[in-house]
């Protein structure tokens, strides 16, 4: 043992003296030896868990509407493999609803002689309930490859904000309506179409069909392109403003195309419209502005449908348009920069990020601002499904942040051993917290093991062995004649000058007792009988008697020599 690890302890013993020992002070010179319970190697031990990588489904950072597929759990080969199955899916709806038609009404489909089709009522409805089915097809797609569901696939707050969806649908509606009586005053309500309207013989089938229909037909419509399609796209490219870029652009096109126009005008139109959709879309964290938009877009579009003919509705080839037709797009443009600014007035969610260990949203002030600066706590208000997603919160760090390291484990009061952080890494994660999250397994306390068994105190190795008190040796053995007698050897010591019995000196006191010798012939009732203090019996002679005649060792005292005790003769 080292000198490091030795101490001085002191100690009082009988006598009173303070004597010093050495012991250790090492702790392992106290540990028990073998396993401790609870320990590394002991029984109950407890093993830190493999740490793992939460699979998170949704966003750990703030992320807008288009960037929300970009989570931990899935790479950014997943959004190709959507996208194929999303091209799929609408391959098959539509060739789907081709074959409803045909068998509902051929002349809808069949080219007459001149090579046209004719619109009918029923072409009408069943190419709306086509587009409708997008809603739960784009809804699965969401949820099977990104395990976002409904609301998460409408909004960044995890639901659909009506409040929100029927302000947007109010002031579309107004600024369409303002719209359509400037359009009446300045070119009078013959050239607005309100001289060819008259009751039709489909007339209450196409009011139903699009009062019923519709708005259906438009939410199908920005499930498809704005919610899932742009998404995908983002959820691709890695660069936060190139995918902006590409989930702006390639949707947009896709649903120019989709229209099928031939006229370069109302291609630019459909385009145009498409990208304030995405604005709105964007900037206000859902889908629901769009939706309204693209319903109050369509109902003033298709007003007057059920009082005319609609044989050639869908006659979009090259022609058809004109450049004035831009006048509607900044009509619409103004109306959408309104939407835009009223929803920073109400704090209208733009971003978040709900499988943060602390969620946080985004709700700007004004029209530009930077995020860093309207970022705040999420709370209950700002996203109410905040407790249904704090279990897949917290994100637990990889598992290279703790090899190389072995486990420290510290006894916890009455709840035995749990790891402690190595020096230099990170907090190990509380036993219990499960990754459903992404939040990120609370582990709690471990196994409650209870306490080690209880050992005791150390040895005492302050402490001298208990040997007992020390022998009292006031009196020295007996060594010989007593001082100042001459043996019998004829050497003739005799007595020093001025020696003698010390004052006060009794022979009584002494505690060794000679050794017993029978004496040769006792003599009862003698005065050595006397000093037994024992009854004079005349068959027990005292066992202190002695010949008067012989000294302590049995020897004849020398002539003229006195007992100690006993007048001079």
């Amino acid at each position: 043992m080292s000198e490091d690890h030795v101490r001085l302890i002191s100690m009082t013993v009988p006598d009173g003296s303070s004597p010093t020992v050495e012991a250790p002070t090492d702790p392992g010179a106290y540990a028990p030896q073998g396993p401790v319970y609870g320990g590394p190697g002991g029984p109950g031990a407890y093993t830190a868990p493999e740490p793992t990588r939460p699979r998170l489904f949704l966003p750990t950072s703030l992320k807008d509407s288009m960037r929300f597929f970009q989570v931990p759990a899935r790479k950014w080969w997943w959004g190709l493999i959507a996208l194929a199955v999303l091209a799929v899916a609408f391959v098959l709806t539509t060739l789907i609803a081709s074959v409803v038609i045909y068998l509902v009404d051929p002349a809808s489909v069949v080219p007459d002689a001149s090579g046209q089709t004719t619109t009918t009522p029923m072409f009408f409805l069943i190419n709306n309930l086509s587009i409708v089915v997008d809603i739960p097809v784009c809804v699965l797609i969401s949820w099977l490859f990104f395990r976002q569901g409904f609301g998460w696939l409408v909004s960044v707050v995890g639901r659909f904000r009506w409040k929100w969806w029927g302000i947007v649908l109010g002031i579309m509606a107004g600024g369409y309506a303002i719209e359509m009586v400037i359009e009446i005053l300045v070119y009078g309500p013959s050239d607005a179409g309100f001289g060819d309207l008259h009751m039709q013989s489909s007339t209450w089938f196409m009011l139903a069909a699009i009062i019923l229909t519709t708005p259906l037909q438009c939410a199908g419509e920005e499930f498809q392109s704005r919610a899932l399609l742009s998404r995908l796209v983002a959820a691709i490219v890695p660069f936060r403003w190139a995918g902006l870029a590409l989930s702006a652009i390639i949707p947009s096109l896709i649903f120019m195309y989709l229209h099928s126009a031939q006229d370069l005008w109302l291609n630019i139109n459909y385009f145009c419209v498409a990208l304030m959709m995405w604005w709105l879309a964007y900037r206000t964290g859902g889908i629901e502005a769009s939706i309204a938009y693209h319903i109050v877009n369509n109902l003033f579009s298709e007003w007057m449908l059920p009082f005319t003919d609609i044989s050639g509705m869908f006659d979009r080839s090259s022609g058809t348009a004109s450049p004035w037709v831009m006048m509607y797009v900044g009509y619409q443009l103004i109306f959408v920069l309104v939407v835009d600014i009223v929803a920073r007035r109400l704090r209208i969610v733009r971003m978040s990020s709900p499988a943060a260990q602390t969620p946080e949203v985004v709700k700007p002030r004004r029209l530009f601002s930077r995020i860093s600066q309207t970022v705040s706590v999420a709370t209950k208000e700002d996203l109410p499904r905040l407790e249904s997603t704090m279990r897949e919160t917290p994100a637990l760090p990889s598992a290279g942040a703790w090899s190389g390291a072995p486990l420290v484990y510290a006894p916890l009061p009455g709840q035995g051993y749990a790891p402690v952080t190595p020096p230099g890494y990170v907090s190990l994660p509380p036993y219990g917290w499960t990754p459903e999250q992404s939040v990120p397994p609370a582990y709690g306390v471990p196994p409650g093991y209870g306490p080690p068994p209880g050992y005791g105190p150390p040895p005492g190795y302050g402490v001298p062995p208990g040997y007992g008190p020390v022998p009292e040796y006031s009196v020295p053995p007996g060594y010989g004649p007593a001082y100042g007698v001459s043996p019998d050897d004829g050497s003739g010591y005799g007595v020093p000058p001025g020696s003698g019995p010390a004052p006060g000196y009794d022979p009584g006191s002494l505690d060794v007792v000679p050794p017993f010798e029978e004496p040769s012939s006792p003599t009862h009732g003698s005065a050595s009988d006397a000093l037994c203090g024992m009854p004079v019996e005349p068959t027990m002679p005292c066992p202190l008697a002695a010949d008067p005649a012989q000294g302590d060792d049995g020897e004849p005292h020398a002539q003229g020599a006195t007992l100690p005790g006993e007048p001079p003769v």
